[in-house]
């Protein structure tokens, strides 16, 4: 049976972080008080970040071999802070991958609330979707586009190492 296989978007499929994190300096937005960077993602043109924002380790390639490997469900399970950044990151999803679902998840919710984490992956950067996700029974593994041996979670820096059965194994141990 194929597991469900969820890719977050930002920090995993395109490095619109760096682009958000630049802009917060640039505007002195603290990122580590909630509201004041939600708020002033809220309000961003996703179009430009979209635009300007460089593809990870080929993943557009990599999440279409995924898709014809059939070896999962696969899902792009992406939080939001508006309907815009909805509107633009589904008119990207959609146009680069025809066979993936986009599924929203407002920012002020968990993932694990959209959907079942049970014996499911998921694939993000942030720490702190991957807990929530491990702590309801899903298989938690951690993207970062540098090696990062500090990690609690099954570390990729690349999407294509999802293709070969052996690195899963050891990946997933389910």
């Amino acid at each position: 049976m194929k597991k469900d296989l969820y890719i977050d978007f930002d920090g995993v499929i395109l490095d619109t972080i760096s682009i958000i994190y630049n802009l917060m300096e640039e505007k002195k937005i603290n990122k580590k008080d909630f509201l004041e960077a939600f708020n002033f993602i809220k309000e961003l043109d996703w179009e430009y970040i979209i635009f300007n924002a460089k593809e990870i380790n080929n993943s557009s390639l990599t999440i279409l071999k995924l898709v014809n490997s059939k070896l999962y469900n696969l899902s792009i399970l992406t939080h939001v802070c508006s309907k815009k950044e909805t509107l633009i990151k589904g008119t990207y999803i959609k146009r680069k991958f025809k066979e993936v679902k986009p599924i929203f998840v407002p920012k002020t919710i968990s993932k694990t609330k959209i959907v079942n984490p049970k014996d499911s992956i998921l694939i993000d950067d942030f720490n702190g979707n991957l807990k929530e996700w491990q702590e309801k029974g899903g298989i938690s593994i951690k993207f970062s586009k540098e090696e990062e041996r500090d990690s609690s979670y099954p570390v990729i820096s690349n999407l294509e190492e999802m293709l070969y059965q052996d690195k899963i194994k050891v990946l997933v141990k389910k």
